[in-house]
Formats: C-alpha cells, structure tokens, sequence
C-alpha cells in the first residue's frame, strides 16, 4: 500500500488559507475603491460632467449667485461656466 505525502496537502490549505495581510489588502483596496466611488460626481446631471467635484447643486447654486454679481464685467454664461469649471465641473 503507497503511504500518501502529507505536505501537499498542507500546502494546498495554506494556499487557501488568506493571511491577515491577504485580508488587509482586500480591505484596503475595497477602501480605496469606496473613496473613488465618493469623490466622483454626487449627481448626475445631463449636460455636465465633474469627477472628485463639488457636488453639482452646491456649485450650482454658488456659480449662479457669483454669474449674477459679475453680469456687468462679462457675459453671465461665461461667469457661470467659468466658475463650473473651478468647482470642478465641465459641459460636454
């Protein structure tokens, strides 16, 4: 009768078996996939696209009030899209 050889048996559960750093790493990356979600755009709004943005209607609302203060120095449209873009937020 062959005897069988323990140690690829040992082997294979300690290949199955996740280490703390294994576990650590997943949770790490699950965390950073978290925070990339997070920082991306918090609505969606047809017409604009913002990535790790103010979140739309905070900069909406802010580049409104700021568009209607400057009307007399430069075109309202061009003051909001302008101030769109530095909350992070651009037309496409």
């Amino acid at each position: 009768m062959a005897e069988l050889d323990p140690l690829p048996h040992v082997a294979c559960t300690l290949a199955i078996t996740p280490t703390a750093w294994d576990v650590m790493s997943r949770l790490i990356l699950i965390a950073a996939l978290l925070a990339t979600l997070v920082a991306c755009a918090t609505r969606y709004e047809p017409g604009w696209q913002g990535s790790a943005a103010t979140p739309f209607d905070t900069a909406r609302r802010h580049c409104e009030a700021q568009a209607v203060r400057q009307m007399a120095e430069i075109p309202r449209d061009v003051a909001f899209e302008t101030c769109m873009a530095g909350q992070g937020w651009r037309r496409h």
